[in-house]
């Protein structure tokens, strides 16, 4: 209902002007509605303490009826000289004292409310829930050995990172011992490499030449001359590129490239060649006579790139090389038969009809009658030709027609008189070691190609620009062998060419390496292939590698002296104690303590509880406590043997170091801490993992109640995410039950569980194979095996935020724009947003206007990186399996992982 302006306000109520009302005198009363993150536990503050003693002080009834009259019973608040009160405040302190601890206390007795990692512990021990200790990082590093010598480096053995900005360094040890070979250190892997050019092209498919031509001529504009020996013809092939070349129409012939040796061949398009395979070989000596198509000589690396056509059965099967490699022939010679030029009087009116201008007579073919059947005189004398039965040349034999020319072999050249078609002259006569087809060649319109000369085929050719399947390593390696773990490194290709961005995989070797000593090559194939795609030039191969582990083993320790009482206990001198990652196949547990405990020099067992040991069980149990101090505790002679009495007879030896600490980048060890002759040098390429820390706060409150929910199964969808947290290194877990399938939208015969991990290291499954294979066994131990389980890494949905704020007069403009950007940040804290949590605008604005000095926000950009750039600003949606983040990376110039902009204007500028 409106009010008029004339309208009085409503009267005061009647206490409005008065004496203010008392304050609450303790006991207050208390209030827990479900739900809250802390408990109200306490009855009273300083302030109702002492409102409630003053009341209570001038009771008549304070003292016992029998007892003296109550001295203050006259007394009031706030007399001259009042100590009374003094005391009274006094007291009231110690019980606003005592009241707030026992709030706390209180607290801390909850599982939902306890903030003290030791109150938790002990809740979690209250239920037999063992939160999980930190983990050791795990490593691959690479020795450098000293060319020409070889070093057994034994394990353990200690290497480093380098101390800096106030942290130290982070100790790993390797776990076993090598052999490392100088030679094999950092082997490169070759650029060029001797290439089977005339194998068989296996996806020909009649290619038509002018549509070969134009792809080569795009690729060759791209990569140059050179670039068309990295891929197979049928593929990609080199076409004209120079200037003086030109392309030849053809058909649907099949093309192959071939790189032959030098820049001044002479030989151009439309040249006739002769592949000659196992020459000399009279069961599998072939020839194949080949157009040139092309032909580009390149004088950076002295070679002549050229493609040519030859028939659709030899691109299929290729050339049999089995005795002999191909030898690629050139023609320096062409001629005609001797006669060619004679009268032609068939064109003569009246023509006269002289035998070898007609075509029924045998005079009208070559060989002459006089030289049948395997003399061939040429049209003059050709000193260049020169053949002998030991050693004999080529011909090409071709005749005016689209058919290709046939290969003769000739056994003699030599200069002789010549006088028939009515013409007489010195003329080169050759001798062939076959008959001559009869009636094929005419004497008119037949070409000899002789002058036979071998063109050196280009045997070591550039290596594809991107690694393949097999690495072909620049040397021959004999030390090499199966099984061997190694480390790639190289150039990451992306967008079809290699980057600067250097990467580096873990692998073994999968087969025997295949040695050619002679061309100083070594083939290997790595098992896994590599994940990712890497650029040849620039790549290496470490072979002295071996696996390492965050900390470093403490000598033999003297714990103390047994004295035969029950349930002694000793405390660990270094922390914290390292825990490796389980080698159980069976994935039973976890991690395995680096702990032994010796007794008399006798080796004690770890059991999780005493509760089952017998008396006389050599066992003991240990403990971390919030501090990472471990202590180790014997049995009482009924539970657990006693520790006999001795002197110092109680010896430990350990490893100490654990944690993210030892999730260090790549190339940050490389410290070499114990020292063995001709290592010269350490390196970790890849970047450690699997280090985690013991669990915190969050997760013991949120593990220890999954441990009575689950009791280590996973039975139920959400089981299987509750599991995953048990394991160290595992930061977020999800599960879902798949029923349809995610890219054909049809329902699935045999539905799975899909379980999403975010690791604590931020290294993805697919990135760390043993990391992935540990928590794989882990979880299998645990569930119905019959059911289908898929693990898969979160996919990072990266998000940008601009946000334009204005600052109240009485706040400084730079400090509450550096507070909206902390609220920012840790809206996208990793340990707030969960998997599928879709991003609400209007959350972030109150995120954002909820910084203390905001007047008022704007935001102008929140959208998915992905999204077009100018895109309204929106709610950001996120699928199951994904996660928003925003790393907000000054390094990070494209903006790919997030960006984080904020600009503030009012307040005041702080000097």
């Amino acid at each position: 209902m409106s009010r008029r302006l004339c309208d009085l306000p409503d009267a005061p109520a009647e206490t409005c002007c008065g004496t203010p009302p008392a304050p609450l005198a303790a006991p207050l009363p208390i209030d827990n509605p479900p739900g809250l993150s802390s408990i109200d536990y306490r009855i009273g503050t300083f302030a109702t303490f002492r409102r409630a003693m003053l009341e209570r002080i001038a009771d008549s009834d304070l003292y016992a009826p029998d007892a003296i009259p109550n001295p203050f019973a006259t007394w009031s608040e706030g007399s001259p000289g009042d100590y009374q009160t003094m005391f009274v405040e006094l007291w009231a302190y110690l019980a606003d004292v005592l009241t707030f601890y026992q709030e706390r206390i209180a607290n801390e007795a909850f599982l939902p409310t306890a903030t003290q990692l030791s109150s938790l512990m002990r809740l979690a021990e209250a239920i037999g829930y063992e939160p999980q200790p930190g983990t050791s990082a795990s490593a691959v590093v690479a020795f450098i050995v000293e060319k020409g010598k070889s070093a057994r480096i034994a394990a353990p053995f200690r290497v480093s990172t380098k101390a800096a900005g106030g942290k130290p360094a982070a100790v790993f040890e390797t776990s076993k011992s090598i052999d490392a070979i100088g030679t094999s250190s950092k082997m490169p892997v070759a650029l060029i490499a001797p290439r089977n050019q005339f194998a068989k092209l296996a996806a020909f498919d009649a290619i038509l030449l002018a549509d070969a031509v134009g792809r080569v001529q795009a690729f060759f504009d791209v990569f140059g001359v050179l670039g068309g020996a990295f891929f197979e013809a049928f593929e990609l092939g080199p076409s004209s590129a120079s200037s003086s070349a030109t392309v030849l129409p053809a058909g649907a012939l099949a093309q192959r490239t071939v790189v032959l040796a030098g820049t001044k061949n002479r030989i151009n398009p439309g040249d006739w060649l002769l592949a000659v395979a196992n020459e000399g070989d009279a069961t599998k000596e072939s020839a194949e006579v080949v157009r040139v198509v092309s032909a580009a000589p390149d004088d950076e690396s002295k070679t002549t790139t050229v493609v040519w056509e030859e028939s659709e059965g030899r691109a299929q099967n290729g050339y049999d090389q089995s005795v002999k490699p191909v030898t690629v022939y050139a023609f320096r010679v062409e001629a005609t038969p001797f006669g060619s030029n004679a009268a032609n009087d068939t064109l003569a009116s009246p023509p006269v009809n002289k035998p070898w201008n007609n075509p029924s007579r045998d005079e009208f073919f070559v060989p002459a009658l006089d030289e049948k059947p395997r003399l061939l005189s040429l049209d003059s004398v050709y000193d260049a030709i020169d053949a002998t039965p030991s050693s004999m040349g080529w011909v090409l034999v071709h005749k005016d027609s689209p058919a290709f020319p046939e290969a003769l072999r000739i056994t003699e050249a030599k200069t002789v008189g010549r006088a028939q078609y009515e013409l007489s002259g010195k003329v080169t006569r050759i001798r062939l070691a076959n008959d001559v087809p009869a009636k094929t060649y005419p004497l008119r319109g037949t070409t000899i190609h002789a002058a036979n000369e071998a063109i050196p085929v280009q045997v070591k050719l550039p290596l594809p620009a991107k690694i393949g399947t097999s690495i072909i390593l620049d040397g021959a390696f004999p030390e090499l062998r199966s099984g061997q773990l190694v480390l790639f490194e190289g150039n990451v290709w992306k967008n079809g060419a290699a980057t600067s961005e250097r990467a580096a995989e873990q692998a073994t070797i999968a087969d025997p390496p295949v040695i050619d000593a002679a061309n100083a090559i070594t083939t290997i194939r790595l098992k896994p292939p590599l994940q990712r795609q890497y650029a040849t030039a620039g790549a290496v191969v470490y072979a002295n590698v071996v696996e390492a582990t965050h900390g470093e083993t403490v000598k033999t320790e003297i714990l103390g002296s047994g004295d035969g009482s029950e349930f002694q206990t000793f405390e660990l001198k270094k922390s914290p104690l390292t825990y490796l990652p389980s080698t159980s196949a069976e994935g039973l547990s976890a991690v395995e303590s680096t702990l032994t405990v010796t007794v008399n020099n006798v080796r004690w067992n770890e059991r999780d509880t005493l509760l089952e040991s017998s008396p006389g069980a050599r066992e003991y149990t240990t403990r971390n406590d919030d501090q990472a101090v471990t202590t180790v505790s014997f049995g009482d002679g009924v539970n657990g043997a006693r520790i006999p009495t001795g002197k110092d007879n109680v010896r430990a030896q350990y490893r100490k170091g654990s944690g993210t600490g030892g999730n260090v980048a790549s190339g940050a060890i490389q410290v070499l801490i114990d020292n063995i002759a001709g290592v010269q040098k350490v390196m970790n390429p890849i970047a450690s993992t699997g280090g985690a820390d013991a669990e915190n706060v969050a997760q013991i409150r949120g593990n220890a109640p999954d441990s009575i929910r689950t009791f280590s199964r996973a039975v139920s969808v959400t089981d299987y995410a509750a599991l995953a947290l048990t394991y160290p290194g595992v930061a977020k877990a999800s599960a879902s039950l798949i029923t349809i399938d995610p890219a054909a939208h049809v329902a699935l015969e045999q539905p799975y569980i899909r379980l999403t991990i975010a690791t604590a290291d931020g290294v993805k499954l697919s990135e760390q194979r043993a990391f992935a294979a540990a928590l794989r066994a882990y979880l299998d131990v645990r569930r119905d095996p019959n059911v289908q389980l898929r693990i898969v890494d979160l996919t990072e949905i990266y998000v940008n935020l601009t946000a334009e704020v204005d600052v109240l007069d009485d706040f400084p403009r730079e400090n509450t724009r550096a507070a909206v950007e902390a609220a920012a940040l840790d809206y996208f804290d990793f340990d707030r947003l969960g998997f599928g949590q879709s991003l609400r605008l209007s959350s972030v604005y109150a995120a954002l206007q909820a910084v203390p000095g905001v007047r008022s926000v704007t935001i102008t950009d929140f959208r998915n990186v992905t999204a077009p750039s100018g895109t309204l600003p929106g709610d950001v949606l996120v699928a199951a399996t994904e996660l928003a983040m925003m790393k907000n990376d000054p390094t990070d110039t494209a903006g790919a992982f997030g960006k984080l902009s904020v600009a503030a204007e009012g307040g005041f500028v702080e000097q």
